[in-house]
C-alpha cells in the first residue's frame, strides 16, 4: 500500500528511484485510485493546477499525486505528469485542504506538503 511504502521510505531516509520504479509506483497509485471509484484528474469541482519546480526551475515529467490526509493513505487524485512548464492540472475542491505527492529522478520526493486548493 502507498502507506506501507511511505513507511518504509521514511526508515531509509533519501531514496533514489529509477524511471521503471517510479513507473510501477505511478501506476499502484493509478490503479488504487480507480479502485476506490476516482479518476487520475480527481473528482473535485475545481481545476487546481499545482506547479512543481526546483530552485524556482519548473520540473518537468515529474509524477504527482494528490491525498486527502498528511500519511497518504487516501489517495484522491493522480497519478499524472507535470508538463514542461513543470504544471499538472487536478479536479480539486477550492478551499479543501489536501497533501502534494511527487517524484522524479534526481531531485528529492516531495512526501505529504500541505496545501489548500485554489481554483485556477
Amino acid at each position: 500500500s502507498l502507506h506501507e511504502l511511505r513507511q518504509a521510505i521514511s526508515a531509509v531516509g533519501t531514496v533514489s528511484l529509477t524511471s521503471e520504479q517510479l513507473a510501477v509506483i505511478a501506476a499502484g497509485v493509478a490503479a488504487a485510485v480507480a479502485s476506490a471509484g476516482g479518476s487520475a484528474l480527481g473528482s473535485g469541482a475545481d481545476r487546481v493546477t499545482i506547479p512543481i519546480t526546483v530552485n524556482g526551475t519548473a520540473v518537468a515529467d515529474c509524477q504527482v499525486w494528490i491525498s486527502s490526509d498528511s500519511a497518504g493513505n487516501h489517495v484522491v487524485a493522480g497519478t499524472l505528469s507535470t508538463k514542461s512548464d513543470g504544471r499538472v492540472t487536478f479536479l480539486l475542491d477550492a478551499g479543501d485542504t489536501y497533501y502534494l505527492w511527487a517524484q522524479k529522478d534526481g531531485i528529492n520526493p516531495i512526501e505529504g506538503r500541505m496545501f489548500t486548493a485554489v481554483a485556477d
